[in-house]
């Protein structure tokens, strides 16, 4: 606190969403925005680039630079894309909603498990082939490692192998299969079977409440190991929810003795995700289980994103690693951010949303969600003195960037008198129109009270960069 005589400022605060367990303790959020180099900033917003389906449902996509297409599924509609107006419908499924995962082999064929069965797509031949495995269990999971297709046996410890190179031909179960492999160390089932990022022979095994660490070594009998000296006591409540990229793997999970948690690891070291405020908000949480996320770097961050699903949940967060900071993202209305995962094809963010059958181009270049004003939003944390003293409110600051809109924008606040358990009347002030680039907003005459939470808005279809501000008062 910085005190003159009988006066004094503080800061307000840019940052990121900071979960305390009650009002009280903190309310300090960041919607739809994020810290790039110290300045708050407008997070990414999007366009649609194709209708596929009017009444469609995003479920995946993913990338083969090897193939050169985007691949991706609505419904039950499995697509290649190559540009904008260039997309062609590959294959159906049999289901036309839930998770679906997808991976690829060295072989050109792309794997496509909904949770009930695996489907390849070839296209080692001039004319692809889009087919259904004959399986003799139900996946979980599909991904790929060392020359196998890797899928979880639903609601047994079991996870199989498809033969090398072939993703139509997964061999029948027997005791002492070499196309087997057996989760151990707890009585759980296997929910996926990841490669583990940077560790180039080796694979996560997650259950449900445990998880192991295999290693290919090239037996003939069943080419993977086990590592006996280490396990993660930890394994994930829905596979959906994990995401890798670089040297690092998250996800949601927990184990028998420990509530819903992120995890993060490297093949090694495990760690939660958390702070004590986090953590409360996931226990709160009334289906964790109805969730998604996924990775994507953009711009020099890292962001893991999870979003919740279930209408009492209906919220999404961003966890950026390069900041290690969790920031609230909605869509236009306030719910849930629409993407359900993120891939970079040709140098562009394209995604798939739960919401409807289109594709959409993700870039810092577009500042509205396609055509609708992002929300975003702002609470620095309360304004008290050390002692909880009373004083007056004389000065608010802020230091943005200004006159750049051609529509008009403005910034509205709020302000919380009672330890952040309502907020009054909305306050507006309009920002500068374009070409007039002062930067300082102010405003004055905040009145008597012992503590003080401003909650701020930022309205308009622009790019908004704020910096910290101060708040000056007086006893």
């Amino acid at each position: 606190m910085k005190r003159i005589s009988n006066s004094f400022e503080l800061p307000l605060t840019m940052g990121s969403s900071q979960f305390g367990c009650y009002p009280k303790i903190s309310v300090e959020l960041t919607r739809n925005m994020y810290m790039c180099d110290g300045w708050q900033t407008s997070f990414f917003g999007y366009k649609s680039v194709a209708n596929i389906e009017y009444d469609g449902v995003g479920r995946r996509c993913a990338v083969s630079n090897k193939a050169g297409n985007l691949f991706f599924v609505i419904n039950n509609s499995f697509y290649g894309f190559v540009s904008p107006n260039n997309y062609t419908l590959l294959g159906s499924l049999t289901t036309n909603s839930g998770d679906v995962f997808i991976a690829e082999n060295t072989a050109n064929q792309i794997g496509i498990c909904d949770k009930e069965n695996i489907y390849i797509y070839d296209y080692s031949t001039p004319t692809p082939v889009f087919s259904k495995a004959s399986l003799d269990f139900k996946p979980t999971f599909i991904s790929y490692h060392d020359g196998y297709f890797i899928a979880g046996e639903y609601g047994t410890n079991r996870w199989r192998l498809s033969e090398a190179n072939n993703g139509l031909s997964w061999p029948v179960y027997t005791p002492g299969s070499t196309y087997a492999g057996l989760l151990q160390t707890e009585a759980d089932t296997v929910q996926a079977v990841i490669p583990i990022p940077g560790h180039g022979n080796n694979v996560l095994v997650l259950g449900s409440i445990v998880a192991e660490i295999w290693t290919d070594t090239g037996n003939v009998l069943f080419p993977y190991t086990r590592s006996t000296g280490f396990n993660i006591d930890y394994g994930t409540i829905n596979a959906a929810t994990i995401a890798w990229q670089g040297d690092r793997v998250i996800w949601l999970g927990g184990n028998k003795k420990s509530g819903t948690s992120i995890f993060m690891s490297d093949g090694g070291n495990i760690q939660r995700v958390e702070t004590s405020g986090i953590a409360h908000f996931l226990q709160q949480l009334t289906s964790p289980e109805n969730s998604s996320a996924f990775f994507f770097e953009i711009e020099g961050h890292s962001f893991y994103v999870i979003t919740f699903y279930d209408p009492a949940d209906n919220v999404t967060l961003a966890y950026d690693l390069k900041e290690k900071a969790f920031y609230h993202l909605t869509d236009e209305n306030g719910n849930y951010f629409i993407v359900k995962n993120i891939e970079k094809f040709n140098n562009k963010y394209y995604f798939v949303s739960q919401n409807n059958g289109k594709l959409y181009e993700l870039s810092s270049q577009y500042t509205d969600y396609d055509g609708a004003i992002i929300p975003c939003e702002r609470i620095p944390p309360t304004i008290r003195m050390d002692d909880a003293s009373p004083f007056i409110g004389n000065e608010m600051s802020l230091l943005l960037d200004q006159g750049n809109c051609i529509n008009p924008v403005q910034v509205t606040y709020s302000i919380s008198r009672d330890g952040n358990a309502s907020f009054g009347n909305e306050v507006t002030l309009p920002l500068n129109n374009i070409g007039y680039r002062k930067n300082r907003l102010v405003d004055w005459g905040f009145g008597y009270a012992n503590e003080m939470t401003f909650k701020f808005k930022f309205l308009g279809d622009g790019r908004f960069l704020v910096k910290d501000g101060y708040f000056r008062g007086y006893q």
